[in-house]
């Protein structure tokens, strides 16, 4: 009995999303004749290269902040998130594998990327057109800062159990978030972790290697959570980049963090990844000899971990 249901439903699905994707073919036409099919040709496939990235940016980058009480620069976190080497090789790929792999589907309602752009394709260039759009869209927006206040305020207060009231939130550059935002967390996340720390020098962090599990088994979480058997490693990672990160910011380092990319300290000239240190470690990039090295570069041999545990905002513990 259900079955003549389900063909109509399948057919008419089908025949009004056909017109649906024509409609599309029709809405291009219009757009090329306004504003040239090259620019539309670019517009189409930034949209499909950057979008999925977004949410990413948003939940990763952003919404931290917010949690903390900040907010900072929307538009230019993204063109950072985006221009990160990691997150721009993931996203050229993505673009290209849709431009070669993607299939049209009966049920789709827009036409795939790669057949707009044929259809795009066939029209005639217009140079005049193209100079006309080349301007980016923010700068035709007057105050796009309160646009972008605006965005961000409906974007909190409309996701799902949110307060309706609009959150008093302090304003910071990205590359002062390291500082004021994710160094405080980082010592939060050491002192935590002090017992499991307790012993570990800078110039050891290699001997992990053969006691990784018990001393993964130790860390908790910055309110003392323990961590699920699949994230132990990037979490006891984290971890140590954390402890190494505040130990440098211990000694006179400053430590940057930029959308989609790991932070950096800066001390006397120099400069180190802490966060990546482990990582690297694993996958064999870095030995133990040159780590060592490092370690007395920037004056860190010797020195316990689980020192900085109990140093303060402005002070130092570390003789």
């Amino acid at each position: 009995l259900r079955a003549p249901f389900k063909l109509y439903g399948k057919l008419f699905l089908r025949i009004t999303h056909a017109i649906s994707r024509q409609q599309e073919f029709v809405a291009d036409r219009l757009a090329a004749q306004l504003v040239g099919a090259a620019p539309l040709i670019a517009g189409l496939q930034t949209i499909h290269r950057v979008a999925p990235a977004f949410d990413e940016y948003w939940r990763n980058e952003f919404v931290p902040l917010l949690q903390e009480g900040y907010r900072a620069p929307l538009a230019a976190g993204f063109d950072s998130f985006l221009g990160a080497p990691k997150i721009k090789a993931t996203v050229d790929r993505q673009l290209e594998t849709e431009l070669k792999e993607d299939k049209a589907n009966p049920y789709d309602t827009h036409p795939t990327l790669r057949e707009r752009i044929a259809a795009l394709a066939q029209r005639p260039s217009d140079a005049s057109a193209a100079a006309a759009v080349a301007t980016r869209a923010d700068a035709l927006l007057a105050e796009a800062g309160a646009w972008e206040r605006e965005l961000v305020t409906a974007l909190i207060t409309t996701a799902p159990n949110a307060s309706k009231t609009e959150p008093q939130l302090a304003p910071v550059a990205w590359p002062e978030v390291g500082q004021r935002v994710d160094l405080p967390f980082w010592r939060k996340l050491v002192t935590a972790n002090h017992a499991a720390l307790t012993g570990l020098t800078a110039d050891r962090v290699p001997e992990l290697e053969t006691g990784f599990q018990a001393f993964a088994q130790k860390l908790v979480t910055d309110d003392g959570r323990p961590i699920a058997p699949d994230g132990v490693g990037p979490f006891a990672a984290g971890v140590i980049g954390a402890a190494l990160t505040v130990l440098l910011c211990e000694r006179g380092g400053a430590v940057e963090r930029l959308p989609g990319q790991d932070p950096t300290v800066r001390l006397g000239g120099a400069s180190l990844e802490p966060f990546s240190v482990l990582p690297s470690m694993v996958r064999k990039e870095l030995s133990a000899e040159d780590w060592r090295r490092t370690c007395a570069e920037f004056g860190i041999e010797g020195l316990d971990l689980a020192s900085v545990a109990t140093a303060g905002n402005g002070g130092s513990s570390i003789g």
